[in-house]
């Protein structure tokens, strides 16, 4: 089963369920369907394939929702511009409205 969420800037998180109990969360640009990466300095959505820096774990905090990246597991922030994730804690630029696509 797949489920897409689109996330406000764009970008499409797909949740592939494996084996009823482990899920595996990915991010997609929407424009050009490529997956997203926790490239160390920024999110870059230029790849073809899903590796360990194109998962994601996403949980939801509050009415909201902590997206920690696959390269380091540190959690992503909005930066205004870009999102980055090199964060050890969760603070406003580091939660994210999530809403059905």
């Amino acid at each position: 089963m797949t489920t897409g969420v689109e996330y406000s800037r764009g970008l499409m998180v797909n949740t592939m369920e494996k084996n009823h109990k482990q899920l595996n969360k990915r991010i997609r640009e929407r424009i050009d369907n490529k997956f997203c990466a926790d490239d160390n300095d920024t999110m870059r959505c230029n790849r073809d394939g899903v590796g360990s820096w194109e998962r994601f774990d996403i949980k939801k905090d509050g009415d909201r929702y902590t997206i920690r990246g696959g390269r380091n597991n540190k959690l992503c922030a909005d930066e205004g511009g870009r999102i980055i994730c090199d964060r050890d804690n969760a603070g406003g630029w580091e939660r994210f409205d999530i809403r059905p696509a």
